[in-house]
């Protein structure tokens, strides 16, 4: 296994459209906390709802999805 020597990672899902001001959007909260995961919000792929916030996890291991169907 490779290991990524950076300091910052970022994963993307191959049909992600992303607005110009992505990474600066991301990396605002990881810079007051170092220990922070950030995600963004996720909208519909026609732009229309969010898909989702983020996931909560259940102590089971399932996820799901926060934040469906409100207004982008």
């Amino acid at each position: 296994m490779e290991r990524i020597d950076s300091e910052y990672v970022v994963v993307l899902n191959p049909d992600t459209r992303v607005s110009p001001n992505l990474l600066q959007e991301l990396l605002l909260p990881v810079a007051e906390n170092k220990q922070l995961i950030t995600t963004p919000k996720i909208l519909t792929y026609d732009g229309a709802e969010i898909n989702t916030i983020g996931n909560v996890v259940h102590f089971t291991g399932l996820a799901f999805t926060n934040g469906y169907g409100g207004l982008s």
